[in-house]
């Protein structure tokens, strides 16, 4: 092909994947509504894609974001911690040598593991009873998006039911692009 042919085809497909995109960020925008909207219902997160004879090609999932514990307040952990063997000391030489007090990351994992969650995110420690101080469970994030991820072959399953015309409803009413399979599964 010559420069000027080349530049065509470029120019084309770059045309071609510009439209794409954005149906594809339309579809999906419309599609995350039903999604958290069935999250809502059923506190499903994950479905799975299949073919219409029943074959799993993928799943589209809602990434949930996980609880997290958050220090709100240092010095109240800190003294907590002192009064109850969870703070280790470090002897720094120096010039003029000093100790450092810490609380014992180890100590403080463990006490938050086995801590149950009480009311506005308050961590309860069980073996004392008392709430941890400066310490709060923060809810992960709600879904926001979803990924869509194929089952090995799922993508080369899907292209091919689409043109051998198995997928047909899907596309009426809408111009869907066309996707060639690989020559191997056109030819099953």
């Amino acid at each position: 092909m010559s420069i000027k042919t080349d530049n065509q085809r470029i120019a084309l497909i770059k045309a071609y994947h510009d439209a794409l995109g954005a149906f594809l960020a339309d579809a999906r925008a419309e599609h995350l509504e039903q999604l958290l909207g069935k999250y809502e219902e059923e506190d499903s997160k994950s479905w799975d894609i299949k073919l219409p004879d029943g074959t799993k090609i993928g799943q589209i999932t809602l990434p949930v974001g996980k609880p997290a514990d958050k220090t709100t307040d240092e010095a109240a952990l800190f003294e907590w911690a002192e009064q109850n063997d969870g703070v280790d000391v470090e002897h720094i030489p120096a010039v003029e040598a000093r100790d450092v007090k810490r609380v014992r990351p180890s100590w403080l994992a463990g006490k938050i593991k086995t801590a149950i969650e009480g009311d506005d995110g308050e961590l309860i420690d069980v073996e004392t009873g008392e709430a941890i101080p400066g310490v709060r469970r923060v809810p992960g994030k709600g879904p926001s998006s979803f990924t869509v991820t194929y089952v090995p072959g799922g993508r080369e399953k899907i292209a091919t039911a689409y043109v051998r015309g198995e997928l047909n409803d899907l596309a009426a009413g809408t111009v869907l692009p066309q996707i060639e399979p690989a020559r191997q599964e056109a030819a099953a």
